[in-house]
């Protein structure tokens, strides 16, 4: 590659890497930027170095795919990624980067400032001394300067608009429909369970109704879309509203144990499971003081990659979620992860359908049920959804929770059999590289599917308008 070509991509990289965790909040708070608007793919404008234009050809068909954590480049020249510091006292907003993945090796620094006006991002950076202090790469200043243009407005979202104010307060002047808690007996876990049933306004036994199974995140059971989520006011508003087709919606807990069991199935668990593979040296499934403290030294150091000593927030995130995927699947394993649970698979498959398809007034086939979740849940939609297309025709996750080789969820038939694929994750979640890597596997295959970013992160706000989106596309023009 020629010397201008590597700086180009490198200019390229950097000028998508002021994406900040908790720098993003602060600037935005103080208005210097609004970071739900960087979230998206970028591609070449220009690029200047000491005052020479670079040729546009060495750009071809390169993107920048930006998001809440991670800045990555692809093109003919190949894959470049890029880490990311922000200095959001500076104006223009102050940035230093570190190359940490390319054809060319790692390792390589410069300093620079960032700005974003509408879909146009400027940078401009110096790969030795001080950073620029205006977007200049005059002849002998050794500063390059790249503008950027975002190919995939992330204003148009899917042609997607936000929930009205006041969609999830409930309306004393409309009809409401009936919230129960059901207990039945789940011969797949061994004992009495329960889950919260729906049934729409004027509910009647003399239709047949469609169902959705909407499944909670790993900080609640059956009653959080209720209690916290205010499924049945978005609904009932919805279908005052007539913007929905009535439906039974169906919300069981996906926390699936025999009696007897420990308690749960969430993240305590998972990650008391990896620290257990990683610290249990002897295989004896116990742990000494002396294997906590090797393996939490040995986790120490895979986190401290700039062998700086310290760590921040990001680096023990980035090391915990190593512990998840090696505990949970790895590129090339099986489908199943921490929210399919095959347990509750179970339970779900061959307890809770059965019983809502024998005492409730419903259409008992898979053009007319449908599965999404919220989180752990939405790992769990998106598991058993795509593994029994039979089942359901309609599958969605919100800031799901996948790890391992999101590929694998996918079958060959995915896109034929399935009436709609839905995906979304809030532009500041934690968990948007998964959703993003998994929409990413869902094109590269060609999965007709719904991608929307929403503004927000790992939070009720964002996943109530999931569902006041999804609802209405539910059952809709028969396939």
């Amino acid at each position: 590659m020629r010397a201008a070509t590597w700086l180009a991509y490198s200019g390229l990289l950097l000028g998508a890497g002021f994406l900040d965790a908790g720098a993003q909040e602060k600037t935005a708070k103080e208005g210097k930027f609004d970071p739900a608007k960087l979230v998206g793919t970028w591609t070449y404008v220009s690029g200047e170095k000491n005052g020479e234009k670079l040729p546009k050809e060495h750009f071809k068909d390169a993107k920048v795919l930006i998001t809440r954590e991670k800045i990555t480049l692809e093109g003919d020249s190949g894959k470049f990624v890029m880490e990311y510091q922000l200095d959001a006292k500076k104006q223009p907003v102050g940035v230093s980067l570190k190359m940490t993945e390319s054809p060319f090796g790692a390792g390589a620094t410069a300093k620079g400032i960032i700005a974003v006006q509408e879909d146009e991002l400027k940078i401009c950076y110096a790969a030795e001394g001080e950073a620029p202090k205006t977007f200049a790469a005059k002849e002998g200043s050794n500063h390059h300067l790249f503008v950027l243009k975002r190919i995939d407005p992330k204003q148009k979202r899917e042609g997607l608009s936000n929930a009205p104010k006041g969609f999830d307060t409930r309306r004393d002047s409309i009809e409401h429909g009936t919230v129960e808690t059901v207990a039945y007996d789940s011969k797949s876990v061994g004992g009495k369970r329960k889950m919260v049933v729906y049934t729409p306004p004027g509910y009647s036994k003399d239709r047949k109704y469609p169902v959705f199974y909407l499944l909670h995140g790993a900080g609640d059971d059956e009653t959080g879309w209720q209690k916290k989520g205010a499924a049945d006011t978005i609904l009932d508003n919805l279908y005052a509203d007539k913007k929905i087709v009535p439906m039974l919606v169906v919300m069981p807990n996906g926390f699936a144990r025999p009696p007897g069991a420990p308690r749960g199935f969430g993240p305590g668990t998972l990650f008391a499971g990896a620290i257990l593979k990683q610290a249990d040296a002897d295989k004896d499934g116990k742990v000494t003081q002396e294997e906590w403290l090797a393996a939490a030294k040995k986790f120490f150091q895979e986190c401290d990659q700039d062998n700086k000593g310290t760590l921040d927030e990001r680096q023990v995130e980035e090391g915990i979620n190593r512990m998840m995927r090696n505990l949970t699947g790895t590129p090339g394993g099986g489908r199943r992860g921490p929210g399919t649970n095959s347990l509750f698979e179970d339970d779900l498959l061959k307890d809770v359908i059965p019983y809502i398809e024998s005492h409730y007034s419903v259409q008992a086939d898979r053009g007319h049920r449908a599965i999404a979740g919220l989180s752990m849940g939405g790992g769990q939609a998106l598991g058993i959804g795509l593994k029994h297309l039979d089942t359901f025709a309609f599958v969605g996750g919100f800031s799901s929770a996948l790890f391992g080789n999101q590929g694998n969820l996918l079958a060959e038939e995915t896109g034929n059999k399935l009436r709609l694929l839905w995906l979304s994750c809030g532009d500041e979640d934690r968990l948007m590289d998964a959703s993003k890597a998994f929409h990413t596997a869902l094109e590269a295959k060609k999965v007709p599917h719904l991608w929307h970013i929403d503004s927000g992160g790992h939070t009720w706000p964002v996943w109530k308008n999931d569902l006041y989106l999804l609802a209405q596309m539910l059952f809709r023009n028969e396939k």
